[in-house]
């Protein structure tokens, strides 16, 4: 969705930030600053250590050092009150979605997890949709969906909680080109919106322009796995 002008105040900001396991370093040194009114991204190959540092900024890793400023909710001191204004959509082998499940089931499940009365959430659900440009007969089961309708349908359900933020990991998996620009301009009108969008994705090229992006190195030696725990 286009839109005539930006909100640049920062919304996301992290100085020096660091995590290491007994392996090695995950990510490190990680200085950066999203606007709010933007789509941001974090880019970086495998090993780079994305996962981790979007679990982080979602107040769902332990373990790092630097400083950390999330819609103004610092991570240490705030952390329950970040993650309830957090909402992840999809993180690589740990959130996912019940491929068994109808897409009502799933709305019905994700309500209740989130805590949020079924007619609300329902509602934010359908909002959502409607940003993405995507209507989900209710009783199709998730299995049965595309690439693009199963991350749409994941991000739709991560808006149903009171979420400032949706965290969205490796947004570009399974998609071809097209997809993946049908996919990003629903991000972004979700953005305009005012849901704060931070995807991570393995190139640039798949992000439209205005996407406010930082490129994650892989540090050295190899990044290690990190533990982390999600909800």
């Amino acid at each position: 969705m286009a839109r005539a002008s930006y909100d640049d105040t920062t919304y996301i900001e992290t100085r020096d930030l660091s995590l290491a396991t007994h392996e090695g370093p995950v990510y490190q040194h990680v200085d950066l600053a999203f606007p709010r009114g933007r789509l941001a991204a974090i880019v970086g190959r495998s090993g780079s250590g994305r996962s981790a540092l979007l679990l982080t900024l979602a107040g769902r890793m332990r373990g790092w050092s630097g400083w950390v400023r999330v819609a103004g909710y610092d991570p240490v001191t705030q952390n329950r009150l970040l993650r309830d204004r957090t909402s992840l959509a999809l993180v690589d082998d740990l959130v996912t979605l019940e491929p068994r499940l109808t897409v009502a089931e799933s709305i019905t499940e994700r309500s209740l997890i989130d805590a949020v009365p079924l007619a609300k959430a329902g509602t934010r659900f359908e909002a959502a949709c409607a940003a993405l440009q995507v209507e989900f007969p209710r009783s199709a089961e998730v299995r049965q969906l595309t690439a693009l309708d199963y991350t749409r349908l994941a991000v739709a359900l991560a808006t149903m909680r009171p979420a400032e933020v949706v965290f969205l990991d490796s947004a570009h998996r399974g998609l071809d080109e097209e997809e993946c620009a049908v996919l990003m301009a629903g991000l972004e009108a979700l953005v305009a919106a005012g849901t704060f969008v931070v995807v991570t994705v393995l190139e640039s090229s798949k992000l439209p322009s205005g996407t406010s992006i930082h490129r994650l190195p892989k540090p050295e030696p190899s990044a290690a796995a990190a533990t982390a725990v999600a909800n």
